[in-house]
């Protein structure tokens, strides 16, 4: 699952430690899915807010919505 690589030479050693797990190791179009994806999901959301915020009846509008008649 891991690999571990160590390398020394005249100075201190370094470890290099090599994860292969399967979110981790996609190539460019896998990761360009997953971004549209993510970005789709935020367009839905965005575009119910602004739905939801237009079709919303703002308290302080002087459409008559208090009960005055005038």
């Amino acid at each position: 699952m891991a690999d571990f690589y160590v390398t020394c030479t005249v100075s201190p050693c370094t470890i290099v430690h090599q994860v292969d797990l399967p979110p981790f190791n996609m190539d460019e179009a896998g990761g360009a899915l997953v971004a549209a994806a993510i970005v789709g999901v935020w367009a839905v959301g965005f575009g119910f807010r602004m739905l939801i915020r237009t079709l919303s009846v703002d308290a302080g509008s002087p459409s008559g919505s208090d009960g005055s008649d005038a």
